[in-house]
């Protein structure tokens, strides 16, 4: 196990939400952003070649509801978690900005998760959640306050938490208090470069296509101010753009 990112006393993991299918997009990962990161696959057939945890035999995009149930349950029932202050979960397309998220860590609450909070179930729509393909935190000390959480069988992780939020009378958080403001922590749960989503993501021009948009976008003062300010961006499924954003990301200052 990798040692632990430490700063301004805050320690955490990051738990990427992947399948065996998907060595390519953990390639991406442990390349870029992961890369000395402590973190963990919580995934179905093991690999090898991560640090992993299977959470499921099922390797279908629904599968991440089982994962991340029997993750959490196994977060409440042992301690081998229990020195973090925080766990990142976030998918296996997506990158974390970890200078932003180590400076507001010591800021948060651990008593509440935070993310993107939405309310788009169609079945419940009143059902708060925070978005998956944002990524978002929660503490050890609050799961293992809650009581167990179970499969819903609705297909989706997001919706599957927040039914557990409820059950458990959690308060979930998109905030964060710095000198005395109040700041959204801007996590971005599409595609960074909306319009370019359907070229960059052309079976067969796709890959070229990010290096010319790359080149494009290089000396655009106001996309890359849009790409360094997020705590996150999903989507990024190609090696070159998540090291472009990889390298924005370092630029971040408070």
């Amino acid at each position: 196990m990798k040692d632990l990112i430490t700063m301004q006393d805050i320690k955490y993991k990051v738990v990427v939400k992947t399948t065996h299918k998907h060595s390519d997009r953990m390639d991406n990962c442990v390349n870029t952003w992961l890369k000395d990161v402590d973190y963990v696959c919580i995934t179905d057939k093991l690999t090898g070649k991560y640090n992993e945890l299977s959470m499921s035999d099922d390797d279908g995009y629904t599968s991440n509801e089982e994962k991340t149930v029997n993750f959490i349950n196994l977060v409440r029932t042992t301690t081998q978690f229990d020195e973090y202050d925080w766990l990142v979960f976030i998918d296996d397309d997506a990158i974390l900005n970890r200078l932003k998220f180590e400076y507001i860590g010591p800021k948060l609450d651990k008593n509440h998760p935070y993310g993107l909070i939405i309310a788009s179930y169609t079945q419940e729509p009143s059902l708060k959640y925070l978005s998956g393909g944002c990524g978002y935190f929660i503490s050890p000390q609050l799961i293992k306050q809650c009581n167990e959480i179970t499969v819903k069988g609705c297909g989706y992780e997001d919706v599957s938490m927040g039914k557990w939020y409820k059950e458990n009378n959690i308060k979930l958080r998109e905030t964060y208090i710095d000198d005395n403001q109040e700041h959204y922590i801007k996590l971005n749960g599409w595609f960074p470069l909306q319009n370019e989503y359907d070229k960059v993501n052309d079976g067969k021009t796709g890959p070229e296509y990010v290096l010319k948009l790359i080149d494009k976008i290089k000396h655009n003062n106001k996309i890359n101010e849009h790409l360094r300010t997020h705590c996150t961006h999903h989507y990024i499924k190609h090696l070159p753009l998540m090291q472009y954003i990889y390298d924005r990301f370092k630029e971040w200052k408070p």
